[in-house]
């Protein structure tokens, strides 16, 4: 959704949440099969969240069209020169 279009997205608000299935899954580790046992827990949680999207619409903008002057001839290797001369 967001790469077909190139609006600016401004805020994305939840409106509604349902929950859709929640597990938790324990797992027990060990090291070397008996020392330092720990009990681990993950969760997981699938949600439908309803949004609400407030966006710019940036094809309703009239920019200005302003120029930039490029220095195209500008060479880095030149001015290091002068600077060591100097």
């Amino acid at each position: 959704m967001l790469q077909s279009s190139n609006d600016v997205i401004v805020r994305i608000e939840p409106i509604d949440i349902e929950m859709l299935e929640a597990t938790a899954t324990h797992e027990t580790e060990r090291f070397l099969f008996f020392f330092f046992k720990r009990d681990k827990v993950t969760y997981q949680v699938k949600l439908n969240v309803t949004i609400e999207l407030t966006k710019i619409v940036v094809e309703n903008i009239a920019f200005k069209e302003r120029q930039k002057n490029v220095y195209q001839n500008f060479s880095l290797r030149k001015r290091k020169q002068k600077q060591e001369i100097t």
